[in-house]
C-alpha cells in the first residue's frame, strides 16, 4: 500500500483522526467511517481492512499525511483510538515503552515514583538512554515528582499531556 493507493479509497481527517471511505464496497458506502476497534497486545486501536488486508489506522494516518510508512508509530496520549495527526509520532520500541500507562500497583499517580510506607519515603526510578536504571530516595512527593520530571526531560521522554 502506498500513499496514492490509500488516498484513492480513504479520506483522512488529520484533526479528528477518522478515516472515511471514498468508494462503495459491498455493505460499505462512500462516507462511512472506516475501521473498527481491535485489541493489539494490551492496547485497543483501530484496524481497517483494505482489499482483505488488515492495516492499523495510526500507520495509515502517517502514510496518508507524510507518504512514509515507518516501522513503528506511537500515540503521544497513549490512546490507541486517537489517530489525530497531532497525537502520532515516529518512534521505536525503546522510546515507546517510556510512554506507558501507570502500573496498577503505582500508589502516587506518577510513573517511576512509589511511596514506601514502611520507610516513610518515596523511591524514584527511571531508565536512562543507555538502559541503566537510576534511583533516588526522596522524603516528599513534591521532591520525588520534580526529580522524575527533570530526568524525563533530560532523557528525552515524551510528554503525554
Amino acid at each position: 500500500m502506498n500513499q496514492e493507493e490509500l488516498k484513492e479509497v480513504l479520506h483522512y481527517n488529520p484533526t479528528t483522526g477518522v478515516f472515511t471511505w471514498k468508494v462503495d464496497q459491498g455493505n460499505i458506502h462512500t462516507g462511512d467511517v472506516a475501521g473498527g476497534r481491535y485489541k493489539a497486545k494490551d492496547k485497543i486501536c483501530i484496524r481497517i481492512f483494505i482489499n482483505n488486508k488488515a492495516y492499523l489506522a495510526h500507520r495509515l494516518a502517517w502514510l496518508y499525511a507524510t507518504g512514509d510508512y515507518p516501522a513503528q508509530i506511537g500515540h503521544c496520549n497513549n490512546d490507541g483510538t486517537d489517530n489525530s495527526l497531532f497525537n502520532l509520532r515516529v518512534t521505536n520500541n525503546k522510546l515507546n515503552v517510556r510512554n506507558k500507562s501507570l502500573d496498577y500497583r503505582n500508589n502516587t499517580g506518577i510513573n517511576g515514583v512509589i511511596y514506601r510506607c514502611w520507610l516513610n519515603n518515596y523511591q524514584c526510578f527511571i531508565t536512562d538512554i543507555d538502559g541503566n536504571v537510576l534511583k533516588k530516595i526522596c522524603y516528599t512527593l513534591f521532591d520525588a515528582a520534580c526529580w522524575r520530571i527533570s530526568k524525563e526531560n533530560s532523557f528525552g521522554y515524551y510528554s503525554r499531556y
